[in-house]
């Protein structure tokens, strides 16, 4: 018998992690909801850290810690050993001119795939127009991404250049050291096999220790950690791969469960396809490199005709007019290409009769073709001809790249690598609902019975969703516990609030992230306000922090003044936003609590919510709007110079609290409470003493 039940890894994701930090936070968070669940248990069943290693840098010997579960005091016959998989410093960082030359290739690829995804997750069979509708979503998104990439191409080079400038080497330095510690761990694992190689090694070396020293193991991922892991444990193949080549060599370890979060498999195995150039094999070209080019290249010309029809050197009867030229070359040229394949397709074993026709329709048509021409020749020499036909061409390209980008083809080249591992008995995916990275459930070649995919709640924001996820002790870190438990086959696992109420708190914990983003968006309405009563009336007379160079611009005081005035407004909509999240998070807080002491549902979101209290600093902000709107500031100034008068508008508070009361009432009409389904043991109905069901 093994010494330990249960042997736990964790391996972080992107970035430059500390060694050690991974271990301590999760395992913190994790051990914090064991703890909470199994409070009100009466045999009292504890869990405590006897011993942890700090380990060392080298990865030969990485930190773990040793929890033992015990019942009123004495050991209760389990022990769990938590291990790190700390791969942030097992290989050498690319140069930055690698990761400049990488980025032209893979930036707008990557944003290309993302959007794609959110298009490849709509139902084609639910209903023509909701499909259409996400079709054309999908290609506007693009449309503008296009537009934008030219700048998010550049910005890497562009960091390079400015490294030059002796005032500003410092700070470009730290920003080529933050794009290399993050975006160079995705260059190093998609396009160097060797640095892969180096990433995978501590994870499967951490998990040979923790085979050899437990009975079960348990690998929890994160980002770019989920696809290392999925790729050391042959989840992730070659596109010329067979299906029997799949999988981990014999002498590779393989976990009995994988948890991972944030996954980063969908990006970086869309950059692996795009590496081996598989992209290519199947569509012929580069979609996304091709929309950009002529994304850019329509700006471009669209730019040059502006500019020549506001200097009146083209007018807009000449840009009909080549336009009705080239789409009646356009014609012709399909009429002509038509013809030559029916040539080809009639020129063997076919009655005479019929290639007589079709050489004389050729015959007829080149003639007209040259009489059009000739014709047309002087007033083409007028028009606009080229730029439009340009135009044409590019545009026509840009259609054909976007349906390159959202068809199956390439939604099958990106998925096909994708693969379950042979072997593993249970893979928990957890995506945030705005989690950027995994953006969706992982997508797989095949779907497996022992995969499942969940959305969990964490806040609803494109920027904290892919960090935040063991902050959500009900919705992610319980299901981590729970994988856990039930892995080791710990005896206090159904002491854990019941798996059959997830739903319900997926649910509870959707209805406070929208809560929280209406707050949010709600946040920006009296400072927009402010802001446009401010630059009103007192824009040109706002006193500016700093002075611009002599040789600036005459409007250049105006510049000065509204970035100040901007920036302030910007400044205060980030404090009060900053107090509604933190409002918000000691709701959050209290809700969790509850849900792991497994109190009912009027402890869990039917009690007061903190949206009264989020109201107040709501109804505080639109008060200050109106004030200034209606010019009451040098009033109410001078009436606060009365310290009397701080009574009086201390007074105010009760109104607006009573106002703030009564939104939180309509917010809970709006959104109400989730019912709360019946646990299992209410559906067994009411017990004995002795434990058995009593009979209804």
């Amino acid at each position: 018998m093994k010494e330990f039940q249960l042997g736990i890894l964790f391996v972080h994701g992107i970035g430059t992690q500390p060694a050690r930090d991974t271990l301590v936070r999760w395992g913190d968070a994790l051990l914090k909801v064991i703890r909470r669940a199994t409070a009100e248990d009466p045999g009292r069943t504890t869990s405590f850290v006897t011993r942890a290693d700090r380990g060392d840098r080298s990865g030969d010997k990485p930190a773990e810690a040793v929890v033992e579960f015990r019942c009123k005091d004495r050991v209760d016959g389990e022990k769990w050993l938590i291990a790190e998989g700390w791969w942030a410093e097992s290989f050498p960082l690319p140069t930055y001119s690698e990761l400049v030359s990488w980025s032209l290739r893979a930036v707008p690829w990557a944003i290309a795939l993302h959007i794609a995804q959110r298009f490849w997750q709509s139902n084609p069979k639910a209903s023509r127009i909701a499909f259409s509708l996400a079709f054309a979503d999908a290609v506007l998104r693009l449309l503008i991404a296009m537009a934008l990439m030219p700048i998010l191409m550049v910005l890497p080079a562009l960091t390079l250049i400015l490294g030059l400038v002796p005032q500003l080497r410092s700070l470009m330095l730290s920003a080529q050291t933050l794009l290399l510690g993050t975006i160079g761990d995705s260059l190093a694992f998609v396009e160097s096999p060797l640095r892969a190689a180096l990433i995978r090694a501590p994870i499967l070396d951490g998990l040979a220790r923790l085979k050899d020293r437990c009975e079960r193991t348990v690998i929890v991922a994160h980002s770019q950690g989920a696809a290392v892991t999925l790729d050391a444990l042959g989840g992730i193949v070659d596109r010329d791969e067979t299906a029997e080549s799949m999988g981990p060599s014999k002498s590779s370890p393989l976990p009995d469960a994988l948890v991972t979060f944030g996954s980063g498999v969908n990006q970086l195995v869309s950059l692996k396809v795009l590496a081996a150039g598989g992209l290519e094999k199947d569509s012929g070209i580069n979609a996304a490199s091709v929309a950009a080019m002529t994304t850019l290249g329509v700006i471009a010309l669209l730019v040059m005709l502006f500019a020549g029809s506001h200097s009146h050197a083209i007018s807009i009867g000449q840009l009909v007019q080549a336009s009705l030229v080239m789409a009646g070359a356009g014609v012709l040229g399909l009429a002509l290409g038509y013809i030559l394949r029916l040539l080809d397709g009639v020129r063997d074993g076919v009655k005479k009769t019929a290639k007589w026709t079709a050489m004389i329709l050729v015959t007829v048509l080149l003639t007209f073709v040259s009489i059009y021409f000739r014709k047309a020749y002087q007033a083409v020499m007028n028009l606009p001809v080229a730029q439009v036909g340009l135009l044409g061409v590019l545009l026509a390209s840009l259609v054909y790249a976007m349906r390159t980008i959202l068809s199956p083809i390439t939604q099958a080249a990106v998925t096909s690598p994708v693969r379950y591992p042979r072997g593993l008995s249970r893979w928990l995916d957890i995506y945030a609902s705005k989690d950027p990275v995994p953006n969706g459930p992982t997508r797989i070649e095949k779907a497996n019975a022992n995969l499942t995919s969940v959305q969990v709640w964490n806040r609803g924001a494109a920027l904290s969703d892919h960090t935040t996820y063991w902050e959500n002790l009900d919705g992610f870190v319980l299901r981590v516990a729970r994988v856990c438990a039930e892995t080791a086959g710990s005896r206090w696992q159904d002491k854990l609030a019941p798996s059959t109420q997830e739903t319900w708190r997926d649910q509870c914990a959707a209805r406070r992230v929208r809560i929280l983003r209406w707050t949010l968006r709600l946040n920006l309405v009296p400072w927009a306000v402010i802001f446009f009563v401010l630059w009103r009336r007192y824009g040109t007379r706002l006193p500016v922090p700093f002075s611009l160079p002599s040789w600036f611009w005459d409007w250049g005081s105006g510049v000065e003044q509204f970035i100040t005035l901007a920036g302030s407004v910007v400044l205060g909509a980030w404090i009060t936003a900053g107090l509604l999240r933190w409002r918000w998070s000691a709701w959050v807080h209290a809700d969790q609590e509850a849900v792991l002491a497994r109190k009912s549902a009027e402890d869990v979101g039917e009690r007061a919510d903190p949206f009264s209290g989020q109201m107040i600093i709501l109804w505080l902000l639109g008060w200050l709007a109106v004030s200034l709107a209606l010019g009451l500031e040098a009033e109410a100034t001078s009436l606060l110079s009365d310290p009397g008068a701080w009574l009086l508008a201390s007074g105010m508070l009760i109104p607006i609290w009573a106002f703030a009361a009564q939104t939180s009432s309509v917010v809970d009409w709006l959104l109400p409470v989730p019912k709360q389904p019946c646990s299992d043991d209410e559906r067994a109905g009411p017990t004995a003493t002795d434990g058995t069901a009593s009979p209804a």
